[in-house]
């Protein structure tokens, strides 16, 4: 059994979708706020950030982290679009971690689009129920990054509707999931977001490591934090090859 890591790390002064002045104004933040003199010395001397009022008499270490529930690899919720939607705390584990099937688009390059035909092409088959993983390997080649944001491979408009036809419990990609958000686009029907939290399809969004996967076909773990009443939790994905 193989075990691969599907997970960006969370480092301080990461940010979330610069297209977003909500994101741009609240990076990850992490500091120790308590630990030995010499326990903090130490830290600090590895670049931790060292709150100012750290307690530096305490005798194990304790730290204090800020995020936006959108930072790195995260599980959204139907309530991040759709109105008195499932919150992510709600979701149903089965639609987090079960069989998964791994679409290959590492054909599209930078700033190209995903169709519903691209999808068609690649031959896959993906049953009711089961969750749909979309490699474009963008992320291990870009994430950090200048351009990274801005030339990302995107789902086109008719993605969602393909995969709703499927009825799948889940979509995980390391591309991004809606054009026309991607683009900041105005648009007059309904986004990709609203049509798959619409149906109850969870989005786990900004995986990595694709390209370590041997299988088409693999066991899929994705666990948010149990945040209540929250639209989204950064989380930590894995899969698992038997």
């Amino acid at each position: 059994m193989r075990t691969i890591d599907l997970t960006l790390e969370i480092r301080p002064g990461m940010m979330g979708h610069p297209h977003f002045a909500v994101h741009r104004r609240n990076p990850v933040k992490l500091e120790v706020i308590g630990g030995s003199e010499q326990q903090l010395a130490f830290l600090e001397a590895q670049g931790a950030s060292i709150a100012g009022d750290a307690d530096r008499q305490h005798r194990a270490m304790v730290s204090r982290l800020q995020i936006d529930t959108h930072s790195g690899t995260h599980i959204e919720a139907p309530a991040h679009f759709i109105y008195q939607g499932m919150t992510v705390d709600k979701i149903p584990l089965e639609k987090l971690v079960g069989e998964a099937v791994v679409i290959d688009m590492t054909g599209k390059g930078a700033d190209q689009g995903i169709s519903a035909a691209d999808l068609e092409r690649s031959g896959t088959s993906i049953g009711k129920g089961e969750i749909a993983i979309v490699r474009t390997d963008w992320a291990e080649k870009m994430y950090g990054k200048p351009g990274f944001w801005e030339q990302i491979p995107y789902f086109e408009p008719d993605v969602a509707d393909w995969f709703i036809e499927r009825e799948v419990a889940a979509v995980a990609c390391d591309c991004y999931n809606d054009l026309a958000l991607h683009r900041r686009e105005n648009v007059t029907g309904p986004l990709n977001h609203a049509k798959f939290l619409g149906h109850g399809i969870v989005l786990i969004e900004n995986i990595t490591n694709l390209s370590q996967l041997r299988k088409q076909r693999v066991k899929l773990v994705a666990l948010p934090l149990k945040l209540v009443l929250a639209e989204a939790s950064p989380a930590r994905v894995i899969a698992i090859e038997e």
